[in-house]
């Protein structure tokens, strides 16, 4: 796995989705398999674009599910599916009940919690039967720990899951202790904090640095596949590093906001892919 990429122009983007929220179930477009090629694109207003010198990180913050490893959101679907198997099973709504409260309430657990479909007190089972899934679409990396590894700043997962399934899926790509800590927005700890929200939500992200004890969000970078998550940090002054340029059916995105790209080719043979920065890997 190449460490450095070339440079080349950035382009698209669509809405990828977010926590919580019912997605189409139709597979992604597939393309052909294909050699990997890693490119890390600098956008062109990018302040890591401008001279020679190395920003002094003091937090890098990872999303994890599809940016710590990638299997064609094989594992978000699974959880997509359990949300719209309790919604129909469990508290009988109709069909297509998950993405109506999404678009209505921001959140669909946001929506559950305004409609009295659950209770607060019940928020905490509500994760765990959605989280109880199938990871054996996740694979570890051998590469993965000795690149975090050569990143000189603290590092933190930022997940829109819960804390129980992060864990699970560090453990697996053998990493946990790699990290300072886990901030799940998908969390009776989070949602006390910010109410139910997920990423994008600035909330979530002013919280992720109260937890990493940030003070400085300029001195914060963010490696997510999520473009409307790329923007929000954006916004609030951090760093946004887009994985990936290709969205969850198929589409091109594009992320002016994000500072660079890592547009590795997704195939539909590939299990895992990270982001590694060589602007991580020697800031000191």
């Amino acid at each position: 796995m190449p460490l450095l990429r070339t440079l080349t122009p950035v382009s698209s983007c669509a809405d990828e989705g977010a926590a919580w929220r019912s997605r189409d179930q139709s597979p992604p477009r597939l393309t052909p398999p294909q050699k990997k090629r890693c490119k890390l694109i600098h956008n062109a207003d990018s302040s890591l674009s401008k001279g020679n010198e190395t920003p002094k990180w003091e937090v890098a913050f990872f999303d994890l599910d599809d940016c710590l490893y990638k299997n064609g959101w094989a594992t978000e679907k699974r959880i997509t599916e359990k949300i719209d198997t309790y919604l129909t099973s469990v508290l009988k709504l109709d069909i297509g009940s998950s993405d109506r409260l999404y678009r209505t309430y921001g959140t669909t657990i946001a929506g559950l919690i305004e409609e009295k479909h659950i209770s607060n007190a019940e928020v905490q089972a509500f994760l765990d039967y959605a989280h109880d899934i199938s990871l054996e679409e996740i694979k570890p990396d051998p590469q993965l720990p000795e690149m975090l590894k050569k990143i000189n700043c603290r590092r933190w997962v930022f997940s829109n899951s819960a804390p129980d399934h992060v864990e699970r899926c560090l453990k697996i790509l053998g990493i946990r202790d790699l990290f300072e800590g886990v901030i799940a927005a998908s969390s009776v700890d989070m949602f006390s904090r910010c109410g139910y929200v997920t990423k994008p939500n600035p909330k979530c992200f002013q919280a992720a640095m109260d937890i990493a004890g940030a003070v400085d969000p300029k001195a914060c970078i963010f490696m997510d596949d999520s473009v409307r998550n790329i923007k929000t940090a954006k916004e609030i002054g951090w760093h946004g590093v887009l994985v990936g340029l290709t969205g969850r059916k198929g589409e091109h995105l594009e992320c002016p906001e994000a500072a660079l790209v890592d547009a590795e080719t997704q195939r539909a043979e590939t299990t895992h892919q990270r982001t590694v920065l060589p602007e991580l890997a020697t800031a000191e």
